[in-house]
């Protein structure tokens, strides 16, 4: 069984300033806060990091190579860019390129160059299993050096291995080990009696604010299957009352039936919000019974009702009031005479 999880990688451009790196774990090693930082790496860890240090009165600049942040479809990573610059810098579309200097590192790049005391690597941590030479194991290896699997038993191929958590990149979230660990555990030890298991949905959320999330799956653009439905919180009632009127929420299903299949939102609230919409997804619940359910006012969960109606318009599926009453909770056979 593999699980020898991710490490820290330095790029060959950055080893002549190694000294002035830092990683997700050594920047909790410092004793005492920098002046500047620059971030290279857009996805959740460099955007937390970027704006937590920013917050502790660092001056924080973010570098990223991609066009989008934390792994977002377009419109809400531009949702996200918006707010979080309003804050600090970042520059997309931008690989820079670091030289020594005598006070830290200067990163150039078309069109600019700034001097920071660190700089922090977000750019990925790569499986570690450079050392294990699986190459020799007769193990079919993708171009990473990490063997093909199945996500639903854990098994390197047909071999008696198994592969679980960061080692495999496949999801490299805490909760997502944690069930691979399992299922890996138990088809190792049982082997060659293996189970497959159902994955759950899959969900990723950046601890920024606004918070930032992805759930499920986002439909390409262009997608005539499925459906979308948005709320701006820039113009939600409780979103606008607590200060924080910004971000968006969008809703994909599927186009015949109104069924719920991903998400993504920067939004107020949005890790409880990503949360509500994976059980949702999960349990298979079409736009019109979503709506069924309790949503109280006001509340930053009652914005969601906006981006589910707009499904139900979209998908020719019928709103809880205007489907027949046998459909709706509390009525036909058990329900209440009320």
């Amino acid at each position: 069984m593999l699980a020898t999880g991710a490490r820290s990688a330095l790029p060959a451009p950055y080893e002549a300033v190694a000294e002035h790196v830092l990683t997700n774990a050594t920047i909790f090693e410092l004793e005492a806060l920098p002046d500047t930082l620059g971030v290279i790496g857009a996805g959740r860890l460099g955007l937390e990091m970027a704006q937590a240090m920013h917050r502790l009165g660092v001056r924080v600049e973010l570098f990223d190579a991609g066009k989008r942040l934390a792994g977002l479809p377009e419109e809400t990573s531009a949702a996200l860019f918006d707010s979080l610059t309003q804050e600090f810098p970042m520059h997309l579309g931008c690989k820079p390129d670091p030289a020594p200097h005598e006070d830290g590192v200067t990163l150039h790049w078309s069109g600019g160059e700034a001097r920071f005391d660190k700089i922090l690597l977000a750019a990925g941590r790569p499986p570690n299993l450079e050392s294990l030479a699986l190459e020799n194991a007769g193990l079919e290896l993708d171009d990473h050096g990490t063997p093909h699997f199945d996500p639903a038993t854990m098994q390197c191929g047909d071999a008696p291995v198994f592969i679980a958590g960061d080692a495999n990149h496949h999801r490299p979230l805490l909760h997502e080990a944690s069930q691979e660990g399992t299922i890996a555990g138990r088809n190792a030890s049982a082997y060659p009696d293996l189970r497959r298991a159902a994955r759950k949905v899959p969900l990723s959320i950046a601890f920024t604010h606004p918070a930032a999330a992805v759930v499920g799956m986002v439909p390409e653009r262009g997608d005539s299957a499925h459906v979308t439905g948005q709320v701006d919180y820039a113009d939600q009632g409780r979103a606008v009352v607590m200060g924080q009127a910004h971000g968006i929420a969008r809703l994909h299903a599927g186009a015949s039936d109104g069924r719920l299949v991903g998400a993504s939102l920067c939004a107020p609230g949005g890790e409880h919000l990503a949360h509500l919409l994976a059980w949702l997804i999960q349990k298979d619940v079409t736009a019109s019974e979503a709506l069924d359910l309790p949503f109280y006012h006001p509340t930053l969960e009652e914005g969601l009702k906006t981006a589910l109606q707009q499904i139900c318009e979209r998908c020719g599926e019928p709103r809880p009031w205007q489907r027949d009453d046998d459909s709706l909770p509390g009525s036909g056979r058990g329900g209440s005479d009320a």
